[in-house]
């Protein structure tokens, strides 16, 4: 990574200021294993730079309170934590244990929307079989309210329209849903109204990545007992990917290439928020099973390098009377990560431990190194499950999988390789391409699109 980030001259001040702080907690530390220095170089800055920013945000709009959902907000709120200690500021910051899993329930009030947003993600896994499973039921269940049988099979975009249509108007299905998760929603109505400070007039939540699709859902229950305002604050946000886009959601920073490896900088060992218990009139959270993988993996000395970044900066601005920021630093690091990943930064990301929903229990490494048969799905078209971490895979695997991304890049296909009819009405362009040549037919025949 150093020779990559370091290697180019850039004329943004700030960008050299927090690169060379990043060195010199790499130097003041005795810790030198490859996850601190990761750590110190890769993670701090970024995370550091977005929550500088949430926190001058909530300054300028008299936030009282910063609410970290858990469990990516973990390592947020302890750079929080840092910054309002050493600058001493009039503000509160909460954990707050909650997830998709526990959010993400069917009540009277947001009923439509829930499936609205079921119905607009994983596509790749979208079968009838899949959709009992989000919905909470079994497959006897599902057929007998909605008269479709369950199977694996991936239903196309014409077939998943006429599914949704039929979902959204039963009426026996909603009102099931509902009887359903009555006592998951007031526990969670309960855990809500026990840890949130309703006299604050502005509720903001803090998160890393995502959709914000679950804040949509999330909303809707709120509302139906209180009039407060709720924000939600990401580094970044997946805008495409937001239909309902009712809650209000704000970014730190806009990218329109991948982004989704942001949640590995800030995993938790700590299991997922599966639920709810009230005992003596206090409400507490249940827990999964937690990712004791990611301590081996060295999260330890990666949250201390996080920190120790965050104090050596707040030290050196408020000794030079100066404060940095440099959307520069987010820039050239998302364009390193997503262009010019070495190897040794994506074997040490490609490695951390993370779950994925329906194997919660079981995590895996989040961009694990392609084996020979993956060689030959990828290049037929075999690997159809969706993974937005395959371009660490392509990284850490051997030479040919690097070539191979390129091709795939460049041809999209072997099929298209070989041959491939392209007409474009709105750009007026036809091309013909055969073995990788391609012959715009425009030019040689004339053609108008």
């Amino acid at each position: 990574m150093k020779r990559v980030i370091y290697g180019k001259k850039i004329e943004d001040v700030d960008f050299q200021l927090l690169i060379g702080v990043a060195k010199l907690t790499r130097r003041l530390s005795k810790d030198n294993s490859d996850v601190y220095k990761f750590g110190a170089s890769f993670a701090g800055p970024l995370l550091f730079g977005y929550v500088k920013w949430l926190i001058n945000e909530a300054l300028h709009y008299n936030v009282k309170t910063l609410y970290f959902i858990a469990r990516d907000g973990y390592i947020l709120k302890e750079i929080a934590d840092i910054i309002i200690k050493e600058r001493n500021l009039n503000i509160k910051t909460k954990y707050i244990y909650a997830s998709r899993k526990v959010w993400r329930v069917a009540n009277e009030h947001n009923i439509d929307c829930f499936l609205s947003v079921m119905n607009s993600e994983y596509f790749d896994r979208f079968s009838t079989s899949f959709v009992a499973e989000r919905l909470g039921l079994s497959k006897d269940e599902f057929t007998r309210l909605t008269g479709f049988e369950c199977n694996n099979k991936i239903l196309s975009e014409n077939s998943r329209k006429y599914l949704y249509e039929k979902l959204e108007n039963n009426t026996a299905l909603k009102q099931t849903l509902i009887e359903k998760y009555k006592i998951k929603n007031e526990l969670s109505i309960k855990y809500l109204q026990q840890e949130l400070d309703f006299r604050d007039k502005d509720i903001w939540f803090v998160d890393v990545h995502g959709s914000g699709k679950t804040q949509d859902i999330l909303i809707k229950t709120l509302k139906s007992f209180c009039n407060n305002n709720f924000e939600f604050f990401y580094f970044s946000l997946d805008i495409s990917m937001t239909p309902e886009n009712i809650a209000e959601k704000r970014q730190y920073f806009t990218y329109f290439h991948i982004k989704h490896w942001m949640e590995l900088l800030c995993r938790t060992p700590e299991g997922q928020t599966i639920g709810y218990k009230e005992h003596n009139g206090y409400i507490y959270p249940i827990k999964g099973k937690s990712n004791n993988n990611l301590l081996k993996w060295g999260f330890n000395s990666y949250v201390d390098a996080v920190k120790d970044y965050s104090r050596l900066i707040l030290e050196f601005e408020q000794k030079n009377n100066i404060s940095l920021v440099s959307y520069s630093l987010c820039k050239k690091y998302f364009e390193y990560f997503n262009y010019s990943l070495d190897r040794n930064t994506a074997d040490l990301i490609g490695s951390v431990p993370l779950s994925i929903l329906g194997n919660e229990n079981n995590p895996q490494e989040a961009a694990p190194v392609f084996g020979f048969f993956d060689y030959f799905k990828i290049l037929f078209g075999l690997h159809t499950d969706i993974n937005y971490l395959d371009s660490i895979s392509y990284v850490r695997s051997n030479k040919y999988f690097r070539s191979l991304r390129k091709f795939l890049d460049k041809h999209g296909s072997l099929r298209n390789f070989f041959f491939e009819f392209y007409k474009n009405n709105e750009e007026k362009e036809v091309y013909l391409k055969i073995l990788g040549q391609k012959i715009t037919l425009k030019k040689l025949f004339g053609w108008r699109v």
